[in-house]
């Protein structure tokens, strides 16, 4: 209803042969500001995303991140795709299902599917609360081709979205940063075929 003033961030990116560096820093307000430094490495079949965050504010910066892993192959989603996570699926403990077409299977730890979804559907909290192991991996046995990630950290919030073309795993990473501290994490993803 009104122009906003604005202060974006300032960005600076630096590329090398298989790397790039985008540092990002803002100004203070209200008791905020950070630098936030990202690294995208790309290596013969995986890449690695490293993030590095310092608080320069006042304030204690507490917020979580996450990934909208968009991934498909060559085909829309079916049986024959299988997501994969190293934790047991309950169903029972997750926050929302929305899976209006059931076409969305729910093993011990895996997820297949017995068609492709016309509907979106939607998973939130695949861990339960629980802490565990940050990964997933998905299968396109059609395609013979396997992607996932696997991040340096334990989370306890997976969510999944999808839709006909496309399966988003969600990795959520918690972040308590202390005024004049840091924190680091990673992501990396790792692509193959399957023999």
């Amino acid at each position: 209803s009104k122009t906003y003033d604005i202060k974006p961030a300032k960005f600076t990116t630096v590329a090398e042969a298989n790397r790039i560096i985008i540092s990002c820093k803002s100004a203070a307000i209200n008791g905020y500001s950070y630098v936030l430094r990202k690294e995208i490495e790309l290596h013969e079949s995986s890449f690695l995303i490293k993030y590095h965050l310092e608080n320069t504010g006042e304030k204690d910066i507490l917020t979580d991140e996450y990934v909208h892993n968009f991934t498909a192959f060559n085909n829309p989603i079916g049986d024959n795709y299988s997501l994969n996570f190293p934790f047991p699926l309950r169903p029972g403990l997750f926050g929302e299902t929305v899976n209006p077409e059931l076409k969305v299977e729910i093993g011990q730890n895996e997820i297949r599917f017995n068609g492709s979804p016309k509907q979106q559907f939607f998973f939130s909290n695949l861990t339960g609360g629980e802490s565990v192991d940050a990964a997933w991996e998905l299968i396109n046995l059609e395609s013979k081709i396997r992607i996932g990630e696997t991040g340096s950290f334990q989370t306890s919030k997976v969510n999944l979205w999808g839709w006909q073309h496309v399966i988003s795993p969600e990795l959520f990473f918690d972040i308590l940063v202390k005024p004049g501290k840091s924190i680091e994490w990673s992501r990396n993803y790792n692509v193959h075929s399957i023999t």
